[in-house]
């Protein structure tokens, strides 16, 4: 490929202010849309949308960040003056920018911090049993059976297919999809509070309208197939999700992390409105904008959420086997290595994304070179530091003659989110024959280096190694390789591994780690994943309506429709297998916080030959094995400590209370009756048929009394006066 040197340098310098509100990626990501709408008489393509989060939400269009705002932010000031606010948890925003009005959003006085959304995609690359959900659908050992009854689940993907029997109950009489939002859809009506995207609720207009959209990934499965690993009835077939009774709202998102955001919100919303416990799968994930130790706005984000009693399990990466990471321990040296470039000839394929992450208080400098075949340096760019904070840099180097490597790079003295060296490198397609390499330096700072696939859409998670490019250099690794939103520190991340199973002579095969699932622990040393799931060839459900082409397995009829099931691999399904088995915890005790849901399942996996002994933590394998049937039994004795809006048909008076609590409307099976105090501990143990509580030796505060009846914990707050 040949390119002329007509092309302009473009050198842009700005000044951050004083407190750092946003970094020099985001900045470049503005200069690049305003250079593109210019160099095509501000024109909005599809190339620009797929690209960059540039969306048309009621004839205006729009650019997506995420902020962190201040005590001054107002909402209702933003709306004002036609900036449309989606979702404010804790103080993370989603805000959808005119891009009329572009770099004002910089200069929002009443944002402490702002980002671009980064662009998202699938993580795609004998379940039952290998999770012992088996065990906790036959209730063996334990109060009763559990299914996930009176919980939500809650899928954000593409690809759904309302009609698909996986989605009825097990006598394929009632669908279980509560409803969905597709954020791709413009017919309306839109969810009231963030005024895009298409809500269908009920039954009946979801059976009519049949599918989502096409969107991104044109009229997909994934969703499909993650839905029905979570909580498929089965349709007929041994292909029974996790939790088959659970209810379902699903979500298709928009590729960028704000509307991952608003998903979130609205399916928090909506479980609240039906008074019942959610858990969210989210089998995708990003690495190209955003730190990649928890301390990005999308993690924030998701500890928000948590911290309200939503579990949100994500699934870790398919970058295990990926050679795509270097870690660099500088001591005044200097180290080379190749960059690799995908070469699928796919259309969307643009070039490489290289990231690189110092230390706080420390720089290091970069250089790209450009070799023949036989390594030997035909041009070198200069030298790049990330202490020069102030430049974004659009630019090209001259391969040979006419051919020219054009590259874009940001820097950052001190990334806002955690004050890390940062430098983004973004390398685009380039002419045959040659190799890129990539040089660097420091006196003290420790890099970690990333190289992702850059496509058109903006959306790359899949790592292209580094390699060597002559003597002396480094080739990369497979570790740190856990991208957003995995690293949040509350997000329940889920790496896979192949399903064990008995086979015909009765022995027990498989249990072995997924190649491609991701390696920890994050680059600031934080121990993820959390827990693996089954994930290597799990068969579920496929969507009647999708476009792709599958070898399917299994096949029913359902109401005069053939219906589809195929086998996918990827940490995309382990996070289902994981977040149906939360729904099963939810189901026996329903008054857990989020946190304390985590915390069960991270307690209760469990350990083989495969995982070897655990503690300590595995980079790969996290705390363990997901066990259903351990987790199930941890929840039913752990005492919740959050309100939950269905109450118990029991009643306890008066309350608050002095001396005495009276109990009446007590009836069933009574295994146990508790009361604890709001730290956890046990203050006193009653009799089964107890109906009045003396509380002279109680001390002054709030309890929780903690009756197990007819299987299922049900529990009230009372205070001692």
């Amino acid at each position: 490929m040949k390119r002329l040197l007509a092309f302009v340098l473009l050198f842009s310098i700005f000044s951050y202010v004083s407190a750092q509100k946003y970094s020099s990626l985001t900045y470049g990501k503005i200069q690049l849309i305003k250079k593109y709408l210019k160099e095509n008489n501000g024109e909005v393509s599809q190339s620009l949308r797929d690209k960059y989060p540039v969306h048309n939400l009621k004839g205006q269009e729009y650019v997506s960040f995420l902020a962190k705002v201040k005590p001054t932010f107002s909402k209702q000031d933003f709306e004002d003056r036609g900036i449309n606010i989606g979702t404010v948890i804790n103080d993370i925003a989603t805000i959808r920018y005119p891009l009329n009005t572009l770099d004002q959003v910089l200069n929002e006085s009443s944002l402490e911090y702002v980002k671009m959304a980064g662009m998202i995609k699938p993580l795609l690359d004998k379940v039952k049993y290998a999770t012992r959900a088996d065990s906790v659908w036959a209730g063996i050992n334990l109060p009763q059976a559990y299914t996930g009854q009176n919980v939500i689940i809650g899928v954000q993907d593409w690809g759904f297919d309302f009609t698909h029997p996986m989605f009825y109950d097990t006598t394929l009489t009632n669908c279980r999809i509560l409803a969905c939002w597709d954020q791709y859809k413009t017919s309306g009506p839109a969810p009231a509070s963030y005024g895009y995207g298409t809500e269908t609720i009920g039954v009946t207009d979801l059976q009519l309208l049949g599918s989502d959209t096409s969107g991104m990934y044109d009229y997909a499965t994934h969703g499909t197939h993650v839905a029905g690993i979570a909580g498929g009835s089965g349709a007929g077939t041994e292909h029974r999700g996790m939790a088959f009774e659970a209810e379902f709202l699903f979500s298709t998102l928009i590729i960028d992390e704000s509307f991952a955001i608003d998903g979130w919100d609205w399916m928090y919303h909506y479980a609240l409105g039906e008074g019942k416990r959610l858990v969210i799968n989210n089998s995708w994930g990003v690495y190209q904008l955003g730190a990649l130790d928890g301390s990005d706005l999308l993690s924030q984000a998701i500890d928000g959420f948590v911290q309200n009693d939503v579990i949100l399990v994500t699934s870790a990466g398919n970058n295990g086997d990926a050679n795509f990471h270097i870690r660099k321990a500088f001591a005044n040296d200097t180290i080379k290595t190749r960059i690799e470039f995908y070469n699928s000839g796919m259309a969307v394929d643009e070039g490489q994304d290289i990231h690189m992450w110092g230390r706080p208080n420390k720089s290091f400098s970069a250089q790209i070179m450009v070799t023949d075949p036989l390594n030997n340096v035909l041009s070198v760019s200069p030298w790049y530091n990330s202490d020069n904070a102030q430049a974004f840099l659009d630019s090209f180097i001259v391969a040979s003659g006419t051919d020219t490597i054009f590259f874009n790079l940001s820097a950052d003295a001190a990334y806002p989110s955690n004050a890390y060296s940062y430098m983004h490198l973004q390398v685009l397609e380039f002419p045959s024959g040659y190799k890129v390499g990539l040089r660097s330096t420091s006196v003290d700072d420790t890099v970690h280096f990333f190289n992702l696939i850059s496509f058109s859409h903006g959306g790359g998670n899949w790592g292209i190694p580094f390699s060597s490019i002559g003597a002396p250099s480094v080739a990369g690794d497979s570790e740190y390789s856990l991208g957003q939103p995995a690293c949040a520190s509350l997000s329940l991340a889920i790496g896979s591994y192949q399903p064990e199973f008995i086979g015909w002579n009765g022995n027990e095969y498989g249990g072995q780690v997924s190649g491609f699932s991701s390696i920890g622990p994050l680059i600031d040393g934080t121990l993820k994943p959390d827990v693996s799931a089954p994930g290597s060839a799990i068969i579920s459900s496929v969507s009647s309506f999708t476009t792709e082409t599958h070898t399917f397995t299994d096949t029913v009829n359902f109401q005069g429709t053939d219906y589809h099931f195929a086998s996918f691999s990827g940490t995309s399904m382990a996070g289902p297998a994981a977040a149906g088995v939360v729904a099963l915890v939810l189901h026996a005790n329903p008054y857990l916080s989020g946190e304390q849901v985590r915390d069960i399942i991270m307690q209760s996996a469990r350990t083989d030959s495969e995982t070897g002994p655990i503690p300590p933590h595995h980079p790969q394998w996290g705390w363990g094995k997901v066990n259903a049937y351990a987790a199930v039994q941890l929840a039913i004795g752990t005492t919740g400590l959050e309100d939950y809006q269905i109450d118990p048909v029991w009643k306890i008076y008066p309350n608050p209370a002095r001396d005495l609590l009276f109990i009446s409307g007590l009836e069933g099976e009574i295994e146990k009756i508790e009361i604890y105090d709001l730290n956890g501990r046990q203050v006193q143990n009653l009799q089964k048929d107890v109906q009045q509580i003396n509380l002279s030796d109680f001390s002054e505060g709030t309890y929780i009394i903690r009756i197990l009846r007819d299987g299922f914990v049900e529990q009230r707050k009372f205070v001692k006066i």
